[in-house]
Protein backbone atom coordinates (compact mmCIF):
# COMPACT_ATOMS: atom_id res chain seq x y z
CA UNK A 1 0.00 0.00 0.00
CA UNK A 2 2.91 2.35 0.83
CA UNK A 3 6.34 1.88 -0.69
CA UNK A 4 9.29 4.23 -0.41
CA UNK A 5 12.09 3.39 -2.82
CA UNK A 6 15.52 4.99 -2.51
CA UNK A 7 14.02 8.17 -1.10
CA UNK A 8 16.43 10.99 -0.37
CA UNK A 9 15.68 14.44 0.98
CA UNK A 10 18.19 17.23 1.35
CA UNK A 11 18.04 20.92 2.06
CA UNK A 12 20.32 23.66 0.90
CA UNK A 13 21.69 26.04 3.52
CA UNK A 14 24.44 28.63 3.78
CA UNK A 15 26.61 25.93 5.32
CA UNK A 16 25.96 23.62 2.36
CA UNK A 17 23.72 20.69 1.64
CA UNK A 18 22.02 19.03 4.64
CA UNK A 19 20.85 15.44 4.23
CA UNK A 20 17.56 14.86 6.07
CA UNK A 21 16.86 11.41 4.57
CA UNK A 22 19.27 9.02 2.87
CA UNK A 23 18.33 5.95 0.81
CA UNK A 24 15.02 5.26 2.56
CA UNK A 25 13.41 1.97 1.57
CA UNK A 26 10.25 1.10 3.46
CA UNK A 27 7.01 -0.75 2.75
CA UNK A 28 3.68 -0.87 4.57
CA UNK A 29 1.41 -3.72 3.49
CA UNK A 30 -2.38 -3.36 3.17
CA UNK A 31 -3.97 -3.40 6.63
CA UNK A 32 -0.62 -3.23 8.39
CA UNK A 33 0.54 -0.86 11.14
CA UNK A 34 4.14 0.17 10.65
CA UNK A 35 5.89 2.19 13.33
CA UNK A 36 8.94 4.35 12.70
CA UNK A 37 10.89 5.20 15.82
CA UNK A 38 13.86 7.46 16.33
CA UNK A 39 15.18 10.15 18.60
CA UNK A 40 14.58 13.86 17.99
CA UNK A 41 16.15 15.05 14.75
CA UNK A 42 16.50 11.55 13.31
CA UNK A 43 14.33 12.36 10.28
CA UNK A 44 10.99 10.86 11.37
CA UNK A 45 8.77 13.84 10.55
CA UNK A 46 10.49 14.44 7.23
CA UNK A 47 9.93 10.80 6.31
CA UNK A 48 6.21 10.77 7.05
CA UNK A 49 5.65 14.11 5.31
CA UNK A 50 7.30 12.67 2.20
CA UNK A 51 4.57 10.01 2.03
CA UNK A 52 1.89 12.56 1.08
CA UNK A 53 4.43 14.93 -0.47
CA UNK A 54 3.99 17.69 2.08
CA UNK A 55 7.75 17.38 1.71
CA UNK A 56 8.80 16.50 -1.82
CA UNK A 57 11.74 14.06 -1.90
CA UNK A 58 14.89 15.22 -3.65
CA UNK A 59 14.79 11.90 -5.49
CA UNK A 60 13.32 8.43 -5.18
CA UNK A 61 9.80 7.02 -5.50
CA UNK A 62 6.81 7.34 -3.17
CA UNK A 63 4.20 4.78 -4.19
CA UNK A 64 0.78 4.81 -2.49
CA UNK A 65 -1.92 2.40 -3.62
CA UNK A 66 0.00 1.67 -6.81
CA UNK A 67 0.64 5.30 -7.82
CA UNK A 68 4.01 7.04 -7.72
CA UNK A 69 3.11 10.37 -6.17
CA UNK A 70 6.32 12.01 -7.35
CA UNK A 71 5.14 11.68 -10.96
CA UNK A 72 1.70 13.26 -10.47
CA UNK A 73 0.63 16.76 -11.40
CA UNK A 74 -0.55 19.09 -8.63
CA UNK A 75 -4.20 18.48 -9.47
CA UNK A 76 -3.69 14.70 -9.53
CA UNK A 77 -1.81 14.89 -6.25
CA UNK A 78 -4.68 16.78 -4.61
CA UNK A 79 -7.05 14.00 -5.59
CA UNK A 80 -4.74 11.27 -4.26
CA UNK A 81 -4.33 13.09 -0.93
CA UNK A 82 -8.03 12.56 -0.24
CA UNK A 83 -7.14 8.88 0.19
CA UNK A 84 -4.37 9.68 2.67
CA UNK A 85 -5.49 10.76 6.13
CA UNK A 86 -3.08 12.44 8.53
CA UNK A 87 -3.13 12.95 12.30
CA UNK A 88 -0.70 15.43 13.85
CA UNK A 89 0.79 15.85 17.33
CA UNK A 90 -1.04 19.16 17.69
CA UNK A 91 -4.69 18.65 16.90
CA UNK A 92 -5.07 21.60 14.49
CA UNK A 93 -8.80 21.92 15.11
CA UNK A 94 -10.58 25.12 14.12
CA UNK A 95 -11.54 26.82 17.36
CA UNK A 96 -14.54 28.65 15.88
CA UNK A 97 -16.13 25.48 14.49
CA UNK A 98 -17.98 22.83 16.47
CA UNK A 99 -16.82 19.23 16.68
CA UNK A 100 -19.33 18.32 13.98
CA UNK A 101 -18.12 21.14 11.73
CA UNK A 102 -14.46 20.23 12.18
CA UNK A 103 -15.09 16.64 11.11
CA UNK A 104 -17.35 17.77 8.25
CA UNK A 105 -14.81 20.22 6.83
CA UNK A 106 -12.97 17.85 4.44
CA UNK A 107 -16.28 16.67 3.01
CA UNK A 108 -17.56 20.23 2.60
CA UNK A 109 -14.40 21.12 0.69
CA UNK A 110 -15.17 18.18 -1.60
CA UNK A 111 -18.70 19.60 -2.03
CA UNK A 112 -20.46 16.49 -0.76
CA UNK A 113 -24.20 16.86 -0.19
CA UNK A 114 -25.51 17.58 3.30
CA UNK A 115 -27.12 14.18 3.79
CA UNK A 116 -23.91 12.34 2.93
CA UNK A 117 -21.90 14.63 5.22
CA UNK A 118 -24.31 14.17 8.11
CA UNK A 119 -24.24 10.40 7.79
CA UNK A 120 -20.44 10.27 7.60
CA UNK A 121 -19.79 12.68 10.46
CA UNK A 122 -22.21 11.05 12.89
CA UNK A 123 -20.79 7.63 12.06
CA UNK A 124 -17.24 8.83 12.72
CA UNK A 125 -18.18 10.53 15.96
CA UNK A 126 -19.76 7.30 17.11
CA UNK A 127 -16.64 5.38 16.07
CA UNK A 128 -14.42 7.70 18.12
CA UNK A 129 -16.79 7.75 21.08
CA UNK A 130 -17.72 11.43 20.91
CA UNK A 131 -21.16 11.50 19.34
CA UNK A 132 -22.45 13.43 22.38
CA UNK A 133 -19.87 16.18 21.74
CA UNK A 134 -21.06 17.02 18.22
CA UNK A 135 -22.08 20.60 19.12
CA UNK A 136 -19.19 21.29 21.52
CA UNK A 137 -16.23 23.49 20.62
CA UNK A 138 -12.55 22.44 20.86
CA UNK A 139 -12.02 24.65 23.92
CA UNK A 140 -14.55 22.49 25.77
CA UNK A 141 -12.66 19.25 25.09
CA UNK A 142 -9.79 17.47 26.80
CA UNK A 143 -6.57 16.72 24.93
CA UNK A 144 -7.62 13.14 24.30
CA UNK A 145 -11.01 14.22 23.00
CA UNK A 146 -9.39 16.73 20.66
CA UNK A 147 -7.16 14.02 19.25
CA UNK A 148 -10.16 11.73 18.74
CA UNK A 149 -11.83 14.50 16.74
CA UNK A 150 -8.66 14.97 14.71
CA UNK A 151 -8.67 11.23 13.97
CA UNK A 152 -12.34 11.37 12.95
CA UNK A 153 -11.59 14.29 10.62
CA UNK A 154 -8.67 12.38 9.07
CA UNK A 155 -11.03 9.49 8.32
CA UNK A 156 -13.80 11.63 6.83
CA UNK A 157 -12.75 11.07 3.21
CA UNK A 158 -12.48 7.29 3.75
CA UNK A 159 -8.73 7.10 3.18
CA UNK A 160 -6.89 3.88 2.51
CA UNK A 161 -3.81 5.14 4.34
CA UNK A 162 -3.52 6.89 7.70
CA UNK A 163 -0.37 8.78 8.69
CA UNK A 164 0.18 9.52 12.38
CA UNK A 165 2.82 12.11 13.24
CA UNK A 166 3.69 11.86 16.98
CA UNK A 167 -0.05 11.73 17.68
CA UNK A 168 0.31 10.84 21.38
CA UNK A 169 3.27 13.04 22.34
CA UNK A 170 1.07 15.72 23.92
CA UNK A 171 -1.06 13.24 25.88
CA UNK A 172 -0.77 11.68 29.32
CA UNK A 173 -0.09 7.91 29.59
CA UNK A 174 -3.69 6.88 30.28
CA UNK A 175 -5.03 8.95 27.38
CA UNK A 176 -2.25 7.64 25.15
CA UNK A 177 -3.37 4.09 25.86
CA UNK A 178 -6.98 4.88 24.92
CA UNK A 179 -5.91 6.59 21.67
CA UNK A 180 -3.73 3.62 20.72
CA UNK A 181 -6.62 1.24 21.38
CA UNK A 182 -8.80 3.42 19.15
CA UNK A 183 -6.22 3.38 16.33
CA UNK A 184 -5.84 -0.39 16.62
CA UNK A 185 -9.62 -0.83 16.46
CA UNK A 186 -9.86 1.46 13.42
CA UNK A 187 -7.11 -0.52 11.73
CA UNK A 188 -8.99 -3.78 12.26
CA UNK A 189 -12.42 -2.41 11.34
CA UNK A 190 -11.41 -0.40 8.27
CA UNK A 191 -8.36 -2.42 7.15
CA UNK A 192 -6.33 0.78 6.91
CA UNK A 193 -2.62 0.82 6.25
CA UNK A 194 -1.16 2.93 9.04
CA UNK A 195 2.27 4.54 9.21
CA UNK A 196 3.05 6.16 12.52
CA UNK A 197 6.14 7.88 13.82
CA UNK A 198 7.07 8.29 17.43
CA UNK A 199 9.96 8.53 19.86
CA UNK A 200 8.05 6.41 22.40
CA UNK A 201 8.77 2.70 22.40
CA UNK A 202 5.56 2.08 24.33
CA UNK A 203 3.59 3.26 21.28
CA UNK A 204 5.50 0.95 18.95
CA UNK A 205 5.13 -2.00 21.30
CA UNK A 206 1.41 -1.48 21.77
CA UNK A 207 0.11 -1.52 18.19
CA UNK A 208 2.81 -1.93 15.53
CA UNK A 209 3.07 -5.02 13.34
CA UNK A 210 6.54 -4.08 12.25
CA UNK A 211 8.96 -1.32 13.05
CA UNK A 212 11.68 0.69 11.36
CA UNK A 213 14.36 2.37 13.43
CA UNK A 214 15.65 5.61 11.93
CA UNK A 215 18.84 7.39 12.93
CA UNK A 216 20.52 10.37 11.26
CA UNK A 217 18.16 10.10 8.29
CA UNK A 218 18.80 6.41 7.62
CA UNK A 219 16.73 3.34 8.43
CA UNK A 220 19.11 1.20 10.45
CA UNK A 221 16.70 -1.62 11.36
CA UNK A 222 13.48 -2.78 9.69
CA UNK A 223 11.88 -5.87 11.15
CA UNK A 224 8.82 -7.27 12.91
CA UNK A 225 8.19 -6.07 16.45
CA UNK A 226 8.96 -9.43 18.11
CA UNK A 227 12.33 -9.76 16.37
CA UNK A 228 13.30 -6.22 17.36
CA UNK A 229 12.73 -6.95 21.03
CA UNK A 230 14.31 -10.38 20.86
CA UNK A 231 17.44 -9.37 19.01
CA UNK A 232 18.04 -5.64 18.34
CA UNK A 233 21.01 -5.27 16.01
CA UNK A 234 22.10 -1.67 16.65
CA UNK A 235 22.89 0.37 19.77
CA UNK A 236 20.03 2.77 18.97
CA UNK A 237 17.49 -0.07 18.78
CA UNK A 238 18.88 -1.61 21.96
CA UNK A 239 18.37 1.65 23.83
CA UNK A 240 14.76 1.83 22.70
CA UNK A 241 13.98 -1.77 23.69
CA UNK A 242 15.76 -1.29 27.00
CA UNK A 243 13.44 1.62 27.76
CA UNK A 244 10.64 -0.95 27.89
CA UNK A 245 12.52 -4.01 29.12
CA UNK A 246 14.97 -2.65 31.65
CA UNK A 247 18.00 -4.82 32.31
CA UNK A 248 20.52 -2.53 33.92
CA UNK A 249 23.25 -4.15 35.95
CA UNK A 250 23.67 -3.16 39.59
CA UNK A 251 26.16 -0.29 39.67
CA UNK A 252 28.67 -2.14 41.85
CA UNK A 253 28.64 -5.09 39.48
CA UNK A 254 28.99 -3.01 36.31
CA UNK A 255 32.00 -1.19 37.82
CA UNK A 256 33.78 -4.48 38.45
CA UNK A 257 32.87 -6.15 35.15
CA UNK A 258 35.83 -7.60 33.24
CA UNK A 259 36.14 -8.75 29.65
CA UNK A 260 38.00 -12.00 30.36
CA UNK A 261 37.01 -14.93 32.60
CA UNK A 262 37.92 -14.75 36.28
CA UNK A 263 38.97 -17.82 38.25
CA UNK A 264 36.15 -18.97 40.54
CA UNK A 265 34.16 -15.90 39.51
CA UNK A 266 30.76 -15.16 38.00
CA UNK A 267 29.81 -15.04 34.32
CA UNK A 268 27.26 -12.29 33.68
CA UNK A 269 24.74 -13.10 30.94
CA UNK A 270 21.69 -11.65 29.25
CA UNK A 271 19.13 -14.18 28.02
CA UNK A 272 16.26 -13.35 25.66
CA UNK A 273 13.51 -15.85 25.03
CA UNK A 274 10.11 -15.98 23.37
CA UNK A 275 7.06 -18.17 23.07
CA UNK A 276 6.89 -21.43 25.00
CA UNK A 277 10.42 -20.95 26.37
CA UNK A 278 8.99 -18.30 28.70
CA UNK A 279 7.06 -20.97 30.58
CA UNK A 280 9.89 -23.50 30.85
CA UNK A 281 11.79 -23.95 34.16
CA UNK A 282 15.11 -22.99 32.56
CA UNK A 283 16.88 -21.92 35.75
CA UNK A 284 15.80 -25.01 37.68
CA UNK A 285 17.10 -27.20 34.85
CA UNK A 286 20.50 -25.48 34.80
CA UNK A 287 21.02 -25.66 38.56
CA UNK A 288 19.95 -29.29 38.78
CA UNK A 289 21.81 -30.56 35.72
CA UNK A 290 25.05 -28.57 35.62
CA UNK A 291 25.78 -27.85 39.29
CA UNK A 292 25.99 -24.09 38.80
CA UNK A 293 24.58 -21.30 40.91
CA UNK A 294 22.28 -18.77 39.24
CA UNK A 295 21.63 -15.29 40.57
CA UNK A 296 18.84 -13.45 38.70
CA UNK A 297 19.54 -9.71 38.66
CA UNK A 298 16.78 -8.47 36.35
CA UNK A 299 13.86 -10.08 34.52
CA UNK A 300 11.00 -8.82 32.36
CA UNK A 301 8.11 -10.29 30.39
CA UNK A 302 6.29 -8.50 27.59
CA UNK A 303 3.39 -9.68 25.43
CA UNK A 304 3.61 -8.62 21.79
CA UNK A 305 1.07 -9.75 19.20
CA UNK A 306 0.20 -12.90 21.15
CA UNK A 307 3.89 -13.66 21.55
CA UNK A 308 5.68 -13.69 24.90
CA UNK A 309 9.07 -11.99 24.95
CA UNK A 310 11.26 -12.31 28.03
CA UNK A 311 14.61 -10.92 29.01
CA UNK A 312 16.74 -11.91 31.97
CA UNK A 313 20.10 -10.72 33.28
CA UNK A 314 21.80 -13.19 35.61
CA UNK A 315 25.14 -14.43 36.86
CA UNK A 316 26.36 -18.01 36.62
CA UNK A 317 28.79 -19.20 39.26
CA UNK A 318 30.52 -22.51 38.67
CA UNK A 319 33.52 -24.16 37.12
CA UNK A 320 34.51 -23.12 33.61
CA UNK A 321 33.41 -26.43 32.10
CA UNK A 322 30.07 -26.44 33.93
CA UNK A 323 29.42 -22.83 32.97
CA UNK A 324 30.13 -23.49 29.28
CA UNK A 325 27.85 -26.52 29.31
CA UNK A 326 25.09 -24.43 30.93
CA UNK A 327 25.47 -21.73 28.27
CA UNK A 328 25.33 -24.32 25.49
CA UNK A 329 22.17 -25.78 27.06
CA UNK A 330 20.52 -22.35 26.96
CA UNK A 331 21.46 -21.89 23.31
CA UNK A 332 20.21 -25.38 22.47
CA UNK A 333 16.79 -24.25 23.65
CA UNK A 334 16.90 -21.57 20.94
CA UNK A 335 17.45 -18.80 23.47
CA UNK A 336 19.51 -15.74 22.65
CA UNK A 337 22.43 -15.68 25.11
CA UNK A 338 24.88 -12.79 25.41
CA UNK A 339 27.85 -12.87 27.79
CA UNK A 340 28.13 -9.37 29.22
CA UNK A 341 31.36 -9.98 31.12
CA UNK A 342 32.92 -11.53 34.18
CA UNK A 343 33.32 -10.55 37.80
CA UNK A 344 35.33 -11.96 40.69
CA UNK A 345 33.28 -13.19 43.64
CA UNK A 346 35.20 -11.07 46.17
CA UNK A 347 34.76 -7.91 44.06
CA UNK A 348 30.98 -8.18 44.01
CA UNK A 349 29.41 -7.96 47.42
CA UNK A 350 25.99 -6.36 47.40
CA UNK A 351 24.72 -5.08 50.72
Amino acid sequence: MITLKNVNKHYESKAGRIAALTDINLSVAPGEICGVIGKSGAGKSTLIRCVNLLERPSNGSVIVDGQDLTKLSQSELRQVRHRIGMVFQHFNLLSTRTVYQNVALPLQLLKKDKREIDQAVLSLLELTGLKDKAQAYPSQLSGGQKQRIAIARALATQPKVLLCDEMTSALDPETTTSILELIKGINQKMNLSILLITHEMHVIKSISDHVAVIDEGRIIENTDIVSLFKDPKTPVAKRFTESIMSHELPKLLSQQLKTTPVTDGHTVIRVTFKGHAAAEPVIYHLVKTYQVQINILQANLEYLHNETIGMMVATINGGQEETERALCALRDKDLSVEVLGYVATDDWVLS
